[in-house]
């Protein structure tokens, strides 16, 4: 299903329609990625993509750093999650989904 993924990052429009290959790896790697999907990209300048710079911007309440921590390790039963699952419609409405 076709998508328009907005995007303020310029260069990634460009780099998708590059013929010559990106100069790093990783580059390739995330072009790669993003060109298995049925995309379309929009350029919309940093200003007026209000809603992604918002959300890259939150103003959350300061935490305080956690200093401790404790590990808890449980054994998973894996025969009883195989179960579960098969047993699960939602995990079988997802298994038999085409999309």
């Amino acid at each position: 299903r076709l998508f328009q993924l907005w995007t303020d990052h310029k260069p990634l429009l460009a780099a998708m329609t590059r013929i010559s290959p990106p100069i790093l790896p990783r580059q390739q790697r995330h072009l790669a990625f993003i060109s298995e999907f049925n995309v379309l990209l929009v350029y919309v300048p940093g200003p007026e993509n209000v809603v992604a710079d918002f959300l890259s911007r939150p103003n959350l309440p300061q935490v305080p750093e956690v200093t401790t921590a404790a590990a808890v390790t449980t054994p998973v039963d894996f025969q009883a999650l195989v179960a579960a699952q098969l047993t699960c419609k939602e995990m079988q409405q997802l298994l038999t989904s085409k999309t």
